[in-house]
């Protein structure tokens, strides 16, 4: 069948590969996470919830988040009640914390 266009089964097996490494190359570069926002986080830096949600990992692949991480997976963080991850493509997510409310104090010296 290849041997019509002039290829043989070596040639179209070594041109999938290049294409498949290519394609990648491209995810693993074209989307690596450079930018994390959050909204809504008061009581943690954001070099602490990095380390909560990620692992301490900030150099986390947007599609691979996207597609394969589960929703039931999440941290659990004290003083957090959720938080939302949406992906802003290719290389940005954005993160929205919802606290748990404050319900009392004492009051020391």
């Amino acid at each position: 069948m290849f041997e019509r266009i002039g290829m043989t089964k070596k040639g179209v097996v070594s041109i999938a590969v290049i294409i498949l490494f290519g394609c990648v190359l491209f995810v693993s570069t074209g989307f690596r996470t450079t930018q994390i926002e959050y909204e809504g986080n008061t009581r943690y830096t954001d070099e602490e919830m990095t380390n909560f949600i990620f692992g301490g990992k900030y150099n986390v692949n947007t599609l691979i988040y996207y597609f394969f991480t589960s929703k039931k997976d999440k941290a659990v963080i004290p003083f957090v009640q959720d938080y939302e991850v949406s992906v802003a493509w290719p290389n940005k997510l954005e993160i929205k914390v919802y606290e748990k409310s404050i319900i009392g104090y004492i009051r020391y010296m």
